[in-house]
This record gives structure tokens, sequence and C-alpha cells, in this order.
């Protein structure tokens, strides 16, 4: 019976990394993985690499030049394809977007864009503002709307807050 156990685990665990997020796009299932990487911070209204990893949240007060911009990394390929190829689909973005208990969720700036040297998308310039409410990825084929999209995945560890800090976001995210 251990044996068992071990295998399905195992399994669910091999399944999990052969296809960390399933998305089911206009009928035709696939895989994609999104991974953060070292933000970047503006000088002289360039973005610059920063050696901060992302996800950072720019706290209240904060002054500009000391804003961390986040920044990741989208890959996407046909869930039976056991090489990982890249493809890009006509349409198809992320975008940051913030859930506020008041009603009054909004989005945020952000760069989007396929990098043909990584073939991956690359998601950057993300500006996730400390404010009461949840930040989140989400995707789309059409408008940037709540309605018009599905949750990716949810924002609630950034890199730059405390693990107190960060519980409380996680809290406040699942009430």
């Amino acid at each position: 019976m251990k044996t068992i156990l071990f295998l399905i685990a195992l399994s669910s665990h091999w399944a999990f990394a052969q296809c960390p997020i399933s998305l089911n796009i206009s009928g035709q299932s696939y895989c994609a993985d999104f991974q953060w990487v070292y933000g970047e911070s503006k000088r002289q209204g360039q973005l610059q690499p920063s050696d901060q990893m992302s996800p950072q949240l720019i706290r209240k007060g904060e002054a500009p030049i000391k804003w961390i911009y986040s920044k990741g990394q989208f890959q996407i390929w046909k869930a039976t394809d056991t090489e990982r190829r890249s493809v890009q689909i006509e349409g198809f973005k992320l975008f940051p977007h913030m859930h506020m208990k008041n009603g009054h969720h909004h989005g945020t700036s952000y760069d989007w864009g396929w990098d043909a040297s990584l073939q991956a998308y690359v998601f950057k310039a993300m500006s996730l503002h400390e404010m009461p409410g949840c930040w989140s990825v989400r995707w789309t084929l059409g408008e940037e709307t709540l309605e018009g999209s599905q949750l990716l995945f949810s924002i609630d560890s950034f890199k730059n807050l405390s693990e107190t800090e960060n519980n409380k976001i996680k809290k406040l995210c699942v009430e």
C-alpha cells in the first residue's frame, strides 16, 4: 500500500513538473510556466536591470527613484509537446490586476511582448503598488477586464517584504 501511495505521489509531482500551469485556450490544451526574474529600476526615464528579484511591492510613499518594477517570463506550449517548444498565441496576453474589497478593481502599468531570443513572453515594468487589495496575474485573448479574463495566479508573496508582512497579504487575499 505504501508503494502505491508513493507512486501516486510521484506521478502527480511528475505531471506538475511537466505542466505547471494548465490552460484551455479556444478549445486547445496548453501548458505554461511563469518564472519571476530580477526586476528593473528607472534611471533618467529608462528602465535598467536591478539586483532585486521580483515580485517587488512598491510601498506607499516610497520615492519613485527607489521603485523596483517587477518582471517575469512566461512560456507556453501545447500540452501534447513533451519537448516544451514555445508557441505564440495571437492576441494572448497577461496583465496585472488589483482586486480591492471596496470594488475599485484596476490594473497598473506594465509591458508585455514576445522575446524571440528567449522563446518566451516577457512581462515587465510592472508597478505593483501597496494598497488594500490583492494583486494577481490574469490572462486574456481580448480586453483587460475582470469579466473578459481568467486568473493565472495570485501574487501573495513579495521579495522585499518580511514573512510577517507577506502573511498579512495572504490573509487579506483569502478572506
